[in-house]
């Protein structure tokens, strides 16, 4: 099965390129097998839908030389027929028709007398790595096609997006389904979420046998480790953490945060190895980073949302707010994520700050010494858990746990950094604490949602670099601000959804007409 993602078809169902019409393609566990390692791709793609996101907010500038890279992003003019938006939706519900067809299948072989009970073992394992996957995509829709959960009413019809369980192509558009509601969606990821903790716990207390095609061992426990390639209850619980943040459930995410630092497996990475965590893409706080290498499971060229692999040319720059405020000196992500380029810029050298917390790991290369500009995609990590705890804690008036947690990775980030000497309370520690959440995860796709759910705006406008030179390069157009609530914060359900099923019409998101 190949991957799903680069399809932009409207149909919610329609097969994947490689024969997924055939109703016997799952019929062993190899075949399983078969079907796992493109749902592994799938995952490996999902992780790296990060750009659009991040330069929508206030941390990116485009420049004049960018050849127009997400312009209608940048500038703020977001319209439902923008590629650069709908893509995301009909690579997600390509990837959800991949998980329901599979699932729909491997569920029957679970009833089957002449499948063994070995194979049923692994077959059970591999939907609920389904179910994660699937879960994953519908989190994917909603954090960018609906609001956050906590601004409105989530039992409201058409808060949510459309949910399809199970695999069903048809040229009929009657039956494609409308939107749900917030709750609805929510509920359903939830459940997802549940089912594949219960099928990867149950699989990780199986004592370890051969396999019976290889005659190897497997060890069933052998991914309960950090930097984890395959899915374990440990990243299904970090996915639960991250939705309950999000639903503004914190006794809930304070309890499953502490569960996963609790648990020893993982440890914040020291000031002295920030750079190798994001340039070798290694580090005992990675709590999920699905397998990738540099012939047939190809990392993403991350930084290239950015960068480009020209060393004279680029594409988003970051503000004058990020580069001059953002960190102090003794903050070691200032010298990891950012740094400066000689740009050509109409003939002449503009040395402009770049963006480089992607740099490229020289071991993901298809060509050697060629920087390709690839990372491997981090799609938990222990950072985010600690940040969560924090705003947990301050939301459930524990303000000595928040402060704690906070001081957890300030004291792996900035030098001679000493938490006794810090004791934030009220308004000045939960907004230290969002402060951190930006330094931490900037470019990582987070901040748009941050700010739509803590009901902020923004101003870009800001380009007082030390180098003059800089300003006249960046786009006129990207200096834009926000408004508390601007309807941008929610991105357009695609016209061309909106045209071809009519179960849709009249369910676009505010601002963007029907």
């Amino acid at each position: 099965m190949t991957c799903a993602l680069a399809l932009t078809s409207c149909d919610m169902d329609l097969a994947p390129v490689g024969s997924l019409d055939n109703g016997n393609a799952v019929e062993t566990v190899k075949d399983c097998l078969q079907f796992r390692n493109g749902m592994y791709m799938n995952l490996r793609s999902m992780g790296t839908w990060i750009g659009t996101q991040s330069i929508q907010g206030d941390e990116f500038y485009g420049i004049v030389i960018n050849g127009n890279v997400y312009s209608g992003v940048s500038s703020g003019n977001i319209l439902s027929n923008d590629g650069d938006l709908s893509g995301a939706w009909s690579s997600s519900y390509s990837v959800i028709a991949d998980a329901n067809y599979f699932i729909n299948l491997a569920e029957e072989l679970l009833d089957k007398e002449e499948i063994s009970a070995v194979d049923k073992q692994s077959i059970a394992r591999f939907i609920g790595e389904a179910k994660f996957v699937r879960a994953y995509a519908y989190y994917v829709l909603t954090d960018r096609y609906c609001n956050a959960y906590t601004n409105v009413d989530p039992t409201s019809t058409v808060t949510g997006v459309p949910i399809k369980t199970v695999y069903e192509p048809s040229g009929n558009q009657e039956t494609y389904p409308g939107r749900s509601s917030l709750e609805a969606v929510y509920t359903y990821i939830e459940n997802d979420l549940k089912a594949a903790y219960d099928a990867l716990a149950e699989w990780e207390s199986l004592p370890d046998t051969p396999d019976p095609y290889t005659g190897l061992v497997e060890e069933h426990k052998q991914y309960l480790v950090a930097e984890a390639p395959i899915l374990n209850t440990w990243v299904v619980k970090a996915m639960q953490c991250r939705l309950a943040l999000l639903k503004g459930e914190y006794a809930t995410a304070k309890t499953l945060a502490n569960e996963i630092i609790e648990s020893g497996i993982y440890s914040m990475t020291e000031r002295a190895d920030v750079e190798k965590l994001w340039k070798n893409d290694t580090s005992r706080e990675i709590i999920f980073m699905p397998y990738a290498n540099n012939t047939s499971e190809l990392a993403a060229a991350l930084g290239t949302t950015w960068n480009s692999v020209d060393p004279t040319s680029s594409y988003f720059i970051p503000t004058a707010s990020v580069v001059n405020d953002l960190y102090t000196s003794r903050d070691i992500r200032r010298s990891v994520f950012l740094s400066t380029r000689e740009l050509l810029v109409d003939g002449s050298t503009v040395v402009t700050p770049i963006f480089n917390k992607y740099p490229g790991n020289p071991n993901l290369n298809e060509v050697a010494d060629n920087n390709e500009i690839r990372n491997k995609s981090k799609m938990f990590r222990l950072s985010e858990i600690y940040l969560i705890l924090a705003e947990a804690c301050y939301e459930t008036q524990d303000e000595a746990g928040a402060n704690a947690a906070l001081s957890a990775i300030r004291s792996r980030r900035i030098l001679l950094y000493s938490s006794s000497a810090v004791d934030y309370s009220g308004t000045e520690l939960r907004d230290q604490i969002r402060l951190e959440r930006q330094r931490e995860l900037i470019g990582e796709g987070f901040r748009i949602s941050d700010l739509r759910r803590w009901g902020l705006g923004f101003d870009r406008t800001n380009v007082s670099y030390t180098n003059a030179e800089v300003a006249p390069i960046v786009v006129v157009a990207s200096r834009i601000t926000y408004t508390p609530g601007d309807y941008r914060y929610v991105w357009p359900i695609p016209a061309s959804e909106m045209e071809v099923n009519p179960q849709l019409r009249g369910q676009q998101n505010p601002g963007y007409g029907n």
